[in-house]
Formats: structure tokens, sequence, C-alpha cells
């Protein structure tokens, strides 16, 4: 066997594991999505915080953009 027969065999192999270890875990994409929504919505309220304390600085009060 060639080597580069041999580097495609173990290409196919890897890739043949990888499917494998994915088609054994159905619900990994919906939690990662859960886990990339979540630190979304936590860097979205940590921005909101700081956005109230510069304007808590400032002297503007919420209602006052309304």
């Amino acid at each position: 066997m060639g080597e580069q027969r041999y580097e495609e065999l173990m290409r196919q192999l890897s890739d043949a594991f990888s499917k494998a270890d994915q088609d054994q875990d159905p619900g990994r994409k919906a939690r990662d999505a859960q886990i990339r929504h979540e630190q979304w919505l936590a860097e979205r309220e940590h921005v909101i915080q700081d956005i109230l304390a510069i304007m808590r600085k400032h002297g503007i009060e919420v209602e006052a953009l309304a």
C-alpha cells in the first residue's frame, strides 16, 4: 500500500469516527445553541448595566430617555 493510499484511508477513518461521535450525541447542537444564547444574554445584561452606570455617573435618569 502506498503512502498516499494510507493517508487517504486514515482520513476516511478519522471522518468516520468523527461522524459516529456526532451521531451518538444528537442533542449536542441544541445544547451548543443554548450555551451561545445564554452567553449572549449575559453579555447583553453586562452592557446594559454598564450603560446604566454611565448614565448614573452623569446624572441621567432612565425616564429621560422615554
